[in-house]
């Protein structure tokens, strides 16, 4: 049986992501950076957008690992984010403090990568979803890795809106919003709109999980207050 460092890193090799240089300085070429002296992540882009962005703390409530406090089950995976990114994006290191949930999140990850969805698509639900759930950290990792993706400025924009350049992809963001918005529980007619604009089951089961994913991430970083360290997006 394979161990699950093996699996995590096999898992991450899945997720097409090379980005070495879109990272801010401070993160590039280290293995982890201190917690101390940062600023809230948390970088609520206004109020008027989320009621959740009310309150906006004035320190992180969960710091990243730091090279000291580290899990050793989690290093493996840490390793393999560097050699995508440069160095370690702090969602991740604040998911390392437990392997487990690290690990969940890395296969999560790597196995959406394997979707039939394309990237882009994958992109604009996240931009979608982040800026719905108040995630100005999902929301400017997103965009850097939708602008990667050869995606244009004015269609990025238009993702946190929820609007998309054609009927397909304006189905799937109508879909992925009505279960941010209704928890699932009203999609009877974003459904229909979705199988008329040609989508299978396999991928609406897909819309469903990148949905999922994405609510994962955006409550880790908006309740940890996760400091930005993609470019960001006001």
């Amino acid at each position: 049986m394979r161990s699950s460092s093996v699996y995590r890193d096999s898992a991450l090799m899945a997720w097409k992501v090379s980005a070495p240089n879109l990272l801010d300085k401070k993160t590039r070429g280290s293995y982890l950076v201190s917690s101390r002296n940062q600023s809230t992540g948390r970088g609520l882009p206004g109020p008027d957008r989320s009621p959740s962005r009310s309150t906006v703390m004035s320190q992180i409530a969960i710091a990243p690992v730091t090279p000291s406090t580290t899990p050793e089950a989690s290093k493996p995976t840490l390793e393999a984010l560097k050699v995508k990114f440069g160095g370690v994006p702090k969602m991740f290191a604040t998911f390392a403090h437990s392997p487990a949930a690290l690990e969940a999140v890395a296969g999560y990850f790597g196995a959406m990568g394997k979707a039939s969805l394309p990237a882009r698509t994958q992109e604009a639900i996240a931009i979608a979803v982040a800026e719905a759930n108040g995630c100005t950290y999902c929301l400017s990792a997103h965009t850097a890795l939708g602008k990667l993706q050869g995606v244009p400025a004015d269609e990025l924009a238009g993702f946190r809106s929820g609007r998309a350049a054609n009927p397909r992809e304006q189905a799937i963001l109508d879909l992925a919003l009505a279960i941010v918005h209704t928890h699932g529980a009203d999609t009877t007619r974003q459904l229909a709109a979705a199988r008329q604009a040609g989508l299978t089951d396999a991928e609406l089961v897909e819309v469903i999980s990148a949905v999922a994913q994405n609510v994962l991430t955006n409550y880790l970083n908006v309740v940890a207050g996760t400091e930005v360290d993609f470019p960001k997006v006001a």
